[in-house]
């Protein structure tokens, strides 16, 4: 065959990068007290400012609450109404959203550089001026409920709450159930008052990466160095996870339903336990990626359900491995048997040879793609504040990952992933799941 003609027949060859490391960035406290971090490497005209303030979830009366907090907070600022705010930052080309994570506010915007100039003071007031104003808050609101309601019809909902309670306990701030009444009881003034907890700029870190020039940081600067000082914030709602006791599973009854959610979890260590990031592989051996051992043998060897994963997910309050699918009702119980077998046979069969190199690529894979644009290298940053993430976990995960053994697999499956600790809901139709 000529050499410039491919061969399709043979697979390409496989590359594995050299070691990378997060890039840091550059670190500008202003006046009052916000933190801005710059990231300038962009090859393209576009930018992304995150800001990141103290208050979230666990620190809200309700969850409700706290979802339509995340929703309503861009929507109109004290100089900007809603339609002001839609029309400037639609004209010019921006796009933005707003989120509660477990103890902070997140808004994210995007923008072309040759817009800058535009959008800045529309982006700023947002962040240092909110305004929730009533009649978006009401149909917000009207709109929460109904989602809230939908979603309590639904199996996959229904298990995930119950199995949020068992990871974290029923107290935990994070383990509180979502009502419609609750989105519709919420008013401004309520918002305000939640908000002012947390105003003061030493409680606001902003985040700027994209093709970053001088007079994008200085016009930055001088917007924020502007923000108004408030009382100092009170503590972030940090309680540490307190699991449930392992029984009998927890069965929510939905006879009309098809197919059953099944959610198992386990207790893990925080993110600053030295097994935390080798639990974290072993865990994608077990069920993170698409050739792991769940899949191969629940979905492709015994047909039993079109998809299920695991996780190891980590909090600022604790952490807790999830295990999930959905499968027919009747194949409940034979799903978790065997769940309880793959978490045995990890131990004792840790993934070698070509299933320890596809495990390792995959993960390698999954680090680089933070490394993909310097907006993406900006974001996991702002993650690794939101979700407690100490420095030098990029590098570390990368370092564990070239140096991986089943030898390592086998001692966090033996010491964390046993069947024993397996904590179980499930919503579907109980009479055919046969628990």
């Amino acid at each position: 065959m000529p050499e410039h003609i491919l061969d399709r027949t043979l697979p390409p060859a496989v590359h594995v990068p050299a070691s990378s490391s997060l890039p840091p960035m550059d670190e500008i406290p202003l006046p009052g007290g916000t933190l801005l971090k710059v990231y300038d490497k962009g090859s393209l005209p576009v930018n992304s400012i995150i800001a990141v303030r103290n208050g979230g979830l666990a620190e809200f009366p309700t969850p409700a609450m706290a979802q339509l907090y995340g929703r309503v907070f861009n929507e109109a600022s004290l100089r900007y109404p809603s339609a002001d705010v839609a029309e400037l930052l639609d004209f010019n080309g921006s796009w933005c959203s707003a989120s509660c994570s477990s103890h902070h506010l997140i808004q994210k915007f995007y923008s072309l550089n040759s817009r800058f100039e535009e959008v800045l003071p529309v982006i700023a007031d947002l962040v240092m001026h909110p305004a929730f104003p009533e009649h978006e808050l009401e149909v917000l609101g009207h709109t929460l409920a109904n989602e809230i309601e939908v979603n309590r019809t639904k199996v996959r909902y229904l298990a995930s709450e119950v199995a949020s309670a068992q990871a974290m306990g029923a107290a935990h701030p994070l383990a509180r159930r979502s009502f419609a009444t609750d989105a519709l009881s919420v008013t401004p003034g309520m918002f305000k008052e939640c908000f002012a907890r947390y105003a003061d700029p030493k409680n606001l870190t902003i985040y700027l990466s994209g093709r970053v020039t001088d007079s994008m940081v200085s016009r930055l600067s001088d917007m924020f160095a502007s923000a108004p000082s408030g009382r100092d914030a009170e503590a972030l709602d940090i309680m540490p996870f307190s699991p449930e006791a392992n029984g009998e599973p927890v069965v929510i009854d939905r006879p009309e339903s098809s197919q059953s959610a099944i959610v198992m979890t386990l207790p893990a260590i925080p993110r600053t336990h030295p097994d935390y990031l080798p639990l974290h592989i072993a865990v994608m051996a077990l069920g993170g990626y698409f050739g792991s051992r769940l899949m191969q043998n629940i979905r492709e060897e015994k047909g039993l359900t079109y998809g299920i994963s695991a996780g190891l997910l980590g909090y600022m309050d604790g952490a807790y491995v999830q295990i999930y699918t959905e499968a027919d009702n009747s194949y409940a119980r034979q799903v978790v048997d065997e769940v309880k077998a793959e978490l045995l046979r990890l131990a004792d069969n840790p993934p070698e040879g070509d299933e320890l190199d596809r495990l390792c690529r995959s993960a390698i894979t999954g680090q680089l793609e933070t490394l993909d644009t310097p907006l993406s290298i900006a974001a996991f940053h702002s993650v690794m504040q939101t979700s407690g993430i100490p420095d030098g976990y990029f590098e570390e995960k990368q370092a564990l990952i070239s140096s991986l053994t089943p030898d390592i697999i086998s001692l966090m499956a033996r010491r964390y992933l046993r069947p024993e600790l397996l904590t179980i809901a499930a919503a579907g139709n109980s009479r055919l799941m046969n628990f």
